[in-house]
C-alpha cells in the first residue's frame, strides 16, 4: 500500500479528524458552562473572529454568575451580547455599563436533548470529512496508471477499511458523548 498513497500521512488526517470532533465536544458541548469555556466563545467583529477572551476579563463570582468586564473593549458590547445569544447557551445576559452579567441555567431535558442532537450533528461533519479524505486517497489510488490491478484494488480496499475504523471511533465518542448529555441510556446513532 505504500506504493500507492502515503499511508501514514492518511492515518493522521484520519487521527485529526477524530480528535477535532473529541475537542468540539469538549469546547462547545459542555453540561456546564464556566468561565473557560463562556471565554472560548466566538464573537464576529466585521470580517474576523475573536475568542471572548480576548476581548474581555472573565471572572466567576458563584457557580451560577459569569461576570464580563468588558471595559477594555466597550464598543464590542454590542456584538458580545449577540454572540452569547446566538449560542445556545439559554444564558441571558444582563448589561450594566462596561459589565455583562451571565446567569448559568440549569440544564433543562430539552437543553440536554438539544445538546444530543448537536453532538450528532458534530459527528455528522466528522464523518464527512472522513468520507472526503478517503475519497481523496482512493482517486489517487485509482490514478496510479504504472501499478497493477491488483494493488491498486487491495490499497483502495486498505484505504476503506482505515477510513470505518475512523468512522466507528467517531460512532463510540458520539455515544459516549450522548450518554453524558443525557445521564441515561438514551444516547444513541
Amino acid at each position: 500500500m505504500a506504493e500507492v498513497i502515503d499511508i501514514a500521512e492518511y492515518k493522521a488526517q484520519l487521527r485529526a479528524a477524530v480528535d477535532k470532533l473529541k475537542k468540539n465536544y469538549v469546547e462547545n458541548l459542555n453540561l456546564r458552562w464556566t468561565g473557560s469555556n463562556v471565554g472560548n466563545l466566538r464573537v464576529k467583529l466585521q470580517d474576523e473572529e475573536f475568542a471572548l477572551h480576548e476581548l474581555a476579563r472573565i471572572s466567576r463570582k458563584n457557580p451560577q454568575l459569569v461576570v464580563l468586564n468588558m471595559s477594555e473593549f466597550p464598543e464590542v458590547i454590542k456584538h458580545v451580547v449577540q454572540a452569547i445569544n446566538e449560542s445556545g447557551s439559554e444564558m441571558n445576559p444582563q448589561q450594566e455599563g462596561t459589565m455583562i452579567y451571565l446567569t448559568i441555567p440549569k440544564l433543562s431535558r430539552d437543553t440536554r436533548e438539544v445538546l444530543s442532537k448537536n453532538a450528532k450533528i458534530m459527528c455528522n461533519k466528522a464523518k464527512e470529512e472522513i468520507r472526503e479524505l478517503q475519497n481523496h486517497y482512493i482517486k489517487v489510488a485509482k490514478s496510479k496508471k504504472d501499478l497493477s490491478e491488483d494493488l491498486i484494488f487491495n490499497a483502495t480496499n486498505q484505504i476503506m477499511a482505515l477510513s470505518d475504523k475512523a468512522m466507528d471511533e467517531l460512532r463510540v465518542v458520539l455515544m459516549t458523548k450522548q450518554h453524558d448529555i443525557l445521564g441515561d441510556n438514551e444516547g444513541s446513532l
